[in-house]
């Protein structure tokens, strides 16, 4: 069975590194990116860890989405969320 993309429909920033995404299959999942920006070796990545500048980002194709100087920095669902592994308030049927 081959999963049906999903995408997010709104991100809203609810702590210095948290983001509450709403996707749209009806569920919802808060990320902490502390973790993984404070382990990435990449000197841009780690230029996040400034409150102010992580919350530059923005949507775009179904992505979060925040420029660097020398990039973008693209993050999808399957990414942010472990896509096998993430746990929503919602069961997708397709994933049960």
């Amino acid at each position: 069975m081959t999963a049906k993309p999903i995408n997010i429909l709104s991100a809203d920033q609810v702590g210095d590194y948290s983001i509450l995404l709403r996707f749209d299959d009806e569920t919802e999942q808060t990320v902490n990116f502390e973790p993984f920006l404070s382990r990435s070796l990449h000197p841009d990545i780690h230029t996040f860890l400034d409150p102010v500048r992580f919350s530059t980002f923005r949507l775009e194709y179904g992505d979060l989405v925040w420029v660097t100087t020398i990039s973008v920095f693209r993050l999808s669902i399957c990414m942010i969320t472990g896509w096998n592994t993430r746990q929503f308030s919602k069961k997708r049927p397709d994933h049960e």
